[in-house]
Formats: structure tokens, C-alpha cells, sequence
């Protein structure tokens, strides 16, 4: 087919740039029959309608999304108005997933810069009396210890992150301990407590109050001294502790290499006594 309007048509080179995908996949694409130009001559040059620029971007599209060269093949090959709104319908579906999950990492990681950005802007070692708003968290179950069954710290993490994935939460939220102050421990850690995620919204929430609030270094299980520092802080303020604790890590593991350099949020909800 030498006599053809070649004005009219874009040699493999000048399609390649139009259409951004390499010269050397056009000819793979051919190969395999996925997607053939409109002329070859009998030299091998190639030559593209306008119109193709079209169908190579739906077969880039296609593949963007995760389907395979195959699949789309199968799919060009015995496409119809009714084939089309069945895979589209059904990979919207996985998009939107998909676009849910990414949402969620966008969010833990906007909530764990946020907590890193505060922990560089306060003085470890007060404590204060402030109002705080509503906070959303995903609160687990409380982490009961009884004797017949003595569940070891990962035991219990694990069990909060697997309950939390199954509610929807598998990215790694900035996570902190709820403390019930009417069944505190020396240790600050009993059958009462619960693992929570910092999310950014939720059916469930950090109340809304005044709140006794200290910051410490360190991992939870150092920090009882820090405790009876913000104890004798509350009674000196005329307060009292009104039943919620709450432990958040400001740099946690995701932030940190060291225990050591963890800071930790302790704040109480109070009350004039």
C-alpha cells in the first residue's frame, strides 16, 4: 500500500511522541497483536490514523489500572458497548478502592507529620492544664490480663491491630493507651486499658474538656515516675483526675530508632475537686 495519503497518517516515530508510549512497545504491541498499525509498508515503516491515538491511550489506561496486556487484549478483541460497561463498572469499583486506601495513607501520614511537628515545638518534661477538643480514635478492646490468662504485651498489640484492620484501619495510625483512672496501677497499665488509633474520623472519640497534659521521653513502661509528677501537679491545681487517661506517642517507631527518644503525651481529663 504504497499510494496512501501520508499526510494524513503518523509514521511510528512521530505516534511514539503523540502518544507517549516508547517505539519499541508499538512494536511489541504489534507483536502480539494488541494493537497494529493502520499501514506497513512493504519496507516495514509503520504508519498510525489519528484515530489510534485514541484506542493506545484507553490500552495505556487499562494497564494503569492493573490490567494485564492479556486481559486487555481479550478485552479489545471481543469489545461491545456491553463488555465495556462491564469492565468499566467492575474496575471503577477496584479504583475506588483503591482510592479509599490511598486516602487512608495520606491521612496517617498527614496525623503522623502532625505529631512529629508538635513534639518539636514543646518542652519535655511540663505539664500544664488546658482545654482540648473532641478527638477521633478507633478505641480497641480492653486488654484484660486475668490470671488464667496472661496475655504478654504482643499478644495484646496484635490482637488491637488485627481488630483494627478488620474495622478498616490497617495503616499504621498514630496509636496511644486509654487508661481508666478508677482501676489505675502503679504501672499505669491494667485490665481497663485499650490500644486506640488517632484517625481522622470515627464513631468513637477522645472527649472534649480540661485536661491535665505532660510530656515525657521514653517507652510506656518508664514513665511512672513522670506520673506522680502530674499527680502531685493536679492535687496542687485543685483538680482531680476524672477517669480518662490517655497515652499518645508524639515519635514512636515510625519516627525514632531508639526507645529512648519516644516522646509520649500524657493527658488526664480533670475536674475542680
Amino acid at each position: 500500500m504504497e499510494n496512501f495519503d501520508r499526510k494524513e497518517y503518523l509514521s511510528i516515530g512521530e505516534f511514539a511522541k503523540a502518544s507517549g508510549i516508547s517505539r519499541k512497545n508499538l512494536i511489541y504491541y504489534d507483536s502480539i497483536g494488541l494493537f497494529t498499525p493502520d499501514i506497513v509498508l512493504d519496507n516495514g515503516y509503520r504508519y498510525y490514523y489519528y484515530r489510534k491515538l485514541y484506542t493506545v491511550n484507553m490500552i495505556w489506561t487499562l494497564k494503569e489500572i492493573g490490567m494485564t496486556l492479556n486481559e486487555i487484549k481479550e478485552f479489545t478483541d471481543k469489545r461491545t458497548p456491553a463488555t465495556m460497561i462491564d469492565l468499566f463498572t467492575k474496575q471503577k469499583k477496584t479504583i475506588e478502592s483503591e482510592i479509599e486506601k490511598l486516602n487512608q495513607i495520606k491521612d496517617m501520614m498527614d496525623m503522623q507529620v502532625a505529631m512529629a511537628q508538635l513534639a518539636s515545638n514543646i518542652e519535655v518534661g511540663s505539664i500544664g492544664i488546658e482545654y482540648r477538643e473532641k478527638e477521633a480514635i478507633f478505641l480497641g478492646k480492653n486488654t484484660y490480663r486475668s490470671n488464667s490468662e496472661k496475655n504478654t504485651l504482643s499478644k495484646m498489640v496484635t490482637k488491637f491491630y488485627q481488630d483494627a484492620a478488620s474495622k478498616g484501619y490497617e495503616c499504621a495510625f498514630p496509636w496511644g493507651i486509654h487508661i481508666d483512672a478508677n482501676h489505675f496501677k502503679d504501672e499505669g497499665f491494667d485490665d481497663a486499658s485499650q490500644f486506640y488509633y488517632c484517625v481522622p474520623t470515627s464513631n468513637m472519640y477522645k472527649p472534649e474538656g480540661l485536661y491535665a497534659v505532660g510530656y515525657t521521653y521514653g517507652d510506656f513502661k518508664d514513665r511512672a515516675d513522670f506520673y506522680n509528677q502530674m499527680f502531685t501537679f493536679i492535687k496542687e491545681q485543685g483538680y482531680k483526675v476524672d477517669r480518662d487517661i490517655y497515652e499518645d506517642y508524639l515519635l514512636n517507631e515510625i519516627s525514632t530508632r531508639i526507645p529512648e527518644d519516644y516522646i509520649l503525651r500524657i493527658s488526664m481529663k480533670v475536674v475542680k475537686s
